[in-house]
């Protein structure tokens, strides 16, 4: 997440060269078979929503418009997991969470969702260079990245781009 780069130009062009891919949703259990599932879910428990919310606002911050937790991005990512190929990306996920609140309690003190957004954006920087966790970092940071662009700009019948706004955003009129 390079700070030359301007996120709301490089997210239209993202959207603007077609990159969305449009995943079905269907029910599955729980990523984790501690707690229950957080409000809207059919997967993650609290703690990983608030996590995930967290790190789609730092992807996708909020301006003029919704920033990834304001869209819904959550319930995208969730869709996801949930979905015929959750069974794939839970084991990601579950780790990935896992590892950015490990590296962030490593270098900072602290879960990532209680870092200050300079603090996490410095985390996810680590994250996608390999410098924090290697490249099981760099992995799972392109995947989530990857899964919030879809969110974000997907039809919102997929969990995600709640009432639109990127799509406002852009000028797409659906």
């Amino acid at each position: 997440m390079s700070q030359g780069i301007d996120r709301r130009h490089f997210l239209k062009s993202i959207a603007a060269g077609g990159t969305v891919a449009l995943t079905s949703c269907t029910v599955s259990g729980a990523l984790t078979a501690e707690g229950s599932l957080a409000r809207g879910c059919k997967v993650f428990i609290p703690s990983q929503a608030t996590l995930v919310e967290t790190i789609a606002e730092q992807i996708v911050p909020a301006d003029d418009y919704p920033g990834g937790k304001g869209a819904g991005v959550v319930f995208y990512i969730d869709g996801i997991l949930a979905g015929p190929f959750g069974k794939f990306y839970r084991e990601h996920y579950e780790q990935g969470l896992r590892m950015v609140d490990d590296v962030s309690q490593k270098q900072l003190g602290g879960k990532f969702a209680s870092l200050t957004p300079q603090q996490q954006i410095t985390i996810l920087e680590n994250l996608e260079s390999g410098e924090a966790a290697g490249e099981t970092g760099k992995q799972f940071f392109t995947r989530i990245l990857e899964h919030t662009m879809e969110g974000y700009y997907g039809d919102p019948e997929h969990g995600g781009n709640r009432d639109g706004a990127s799509w406002k955003m852009i000028g797409f009129e659906g």
